[in-house]
């Protein structure tokens, strides 16, 4: 329990400390809308994509000291916000590079600690919504806060390298478990991918018109961030067939009515993120003693799916029928996944 309440509130902080930087420090640097996507398209690369090939690396070399890799990523944001002003690209690499290393390092941690219990990943995931939310409110606010976001960091660096010396006996017994399952499996791994693929771009195309103001931003982001907590702790209980149909029969059917109805399009997204904790989970049974690729690997998924909205302006799906249609196509995906 001790290492989930550390990452959660780690995740918070460095979710937070990221956006923060790229909205305060990176923003006014760029000299044109095409410079700070760039920007921008280099940390989610770092940040999601890279890890999915650092995991591969992260379970071979990697055995114990998840901690530890996490604590360094923190370390590097930390060194991000000390890097002279006048640089542009090292920073953002380094702020990227940090915030994925440590989602690899505390994921894989977490889904080692977990077993079979799906709550403790919707645990830890779900606070990095609030991280982003509060980073991109107070990026353009409170520049300012730089000094203090390099101890908040120094401080996450501290925090986790001191818990990693911890006596871990417990954790031990159910990483046995985990590893005991199958070999890959090939066709769910890859309905999980797309799941994620999918949930990523339903995510990044959510402009309604009735999001417009501060207030109505956050209780969204609470929907998101409630969606995830509670998405495994209701597959634990319901298991997790059946919070797939509940889930996102009803995002579907709340998605029919959100364009013009605010409690219809918070109910919708609240629902149907709770298959996030899911779809982890899965991912890393299906592979077996691969924790941290598992983990990178659906982080990958969430690079790629913003890209149609970011690169392309591709909103086509952003309607009541295509967003009900995103929710039947991940849950036919996910029941498929789940059986298999």
């Amino acid at each position: 329990m001790g290492t989930l309440v550390l990452c959660f509130v780690t995740h918070f902080l460095v979710d937070l400390s990221g956006i923060f930087f790229m909205y305060s420090v990176m923003m006014p640097l760029a000299s044109s809308h095409e410079q700070m996507l760039s920007w921008v398209i280099l940390y989610n690369f770092m940040a999601f994509a890279f890890p999915a090939a650092a995991g591969a690396l992260a379970d071979r070399f990697v055995k114990k000291r998840n901690l530890l890799l996490s604590a360094s990523g923190c370390l590097l944001i930390a060194c991000a916000y000390l890097l002279p002003r006048s640089l542009t690209l090292p920073p953002v690499f380094l702020v990227g590079l940090g915030n994925g290393i440590f989602h690899l390092g505390a994921g894989k941690e977490i889904l080692l600690e977990s077993g079979n219990k799906y709550a403790p990943s919707g645990v830890f995931i779900s606070s990095g919504t609030m991280g982003v939310f509060l980073g991109t409110f107070l990026g353009g606010r409170f520049m300012p806060l730089w000094d203090a976001f390099t101890l908040i960091m120094l401080g996450c660096f501290a925090a986790l390298v001191l818990w990693s010396r911890m006596p871990g006996g417990e954790r031990e017994k159910k990483r046995a478990f985990v590893q005991k399952e199958d070999g890959p499996q090939l066709l769910p791994i890859l309905f999980l991918f797309l799941v994620v693929l999918i949930r990523s771009y339903y995510g990044s195309m959510q402009k309604y018109s009735w999001k417009n103001t501060v207030f109505m931003s956050f209780v969204f982001t609470l929907c998101v961030m409630g969606g995830k907590f509670l998405g495994g702790i209701l597959a634990d209980w319901l298991g997790h067939k059946k919070t797939i149909w509940l889930s996102l029969g009803i995002a579907g059917a709340a998605a029919v009515f959100s364009m013009s109805d605010p409690v219809m399009g918070c109910i919708s997204i609240f629902f149907f993120n709770m298959t996030m904790p899911l779809t982890l989970s899965l991912m890393a049974s299906k592979i077996p003693s691969h924790q941290g690729f598992a983990f990178g690997f659906l982080m990958l998924a969430l690079f790629l799916g913003t890209l149609p909205t970011m690169l392309a302006g591709f909103y086509w799906f952003f309607s009541p029928a295509g967003m009900a249609s995103l929710c039947a196509a991940s849950l036919v995906l996910l029941l498929f996944a789940s059986t298999n």
